[in-house]
C-alpha cells in the first residue's frame, strides 16, 4: 500500500513535491486506501536522519 500510495503521489505531482508535503501526504493517503480496501489500518511514518533533520523538508524531488 506504502509503495502503492508513493508511487501515484509522484506521478500526480510530476515530482515537484517537497519531502515535509510527501511526508504529510503519505499518512493519510495509505490510511484512507486501506481502509477503502478493507486493508488492516496502516499508519506509515517518513523519517530523516538527525543530521540532515532541519533541512530535508525544503528539498524536491525534482
Amino acid at each position: 500500500m506504502f509503495t502503492y500510495c508513493l508511487l501515484k503521489i509522484l506521478q500526480d505531482t510530476k515530482g515537484n513535491i517537497t519531502y515535509k508535503k510527501l511526508s504529510e501526504l503519505l499518512p493519510q493517503i495509505v490510511g484512507n486506501e486501506a481502509i477503502n480496501n478493507g486493508i488492516k489500518k496502516q499508519t506509515p511514518e517518513i523519517n530523516a536522519s538527525p543530521k540532515i533533520k532541519n533541512n530535508w523538508g525544503d528539498w524536491k524531488l525534482k
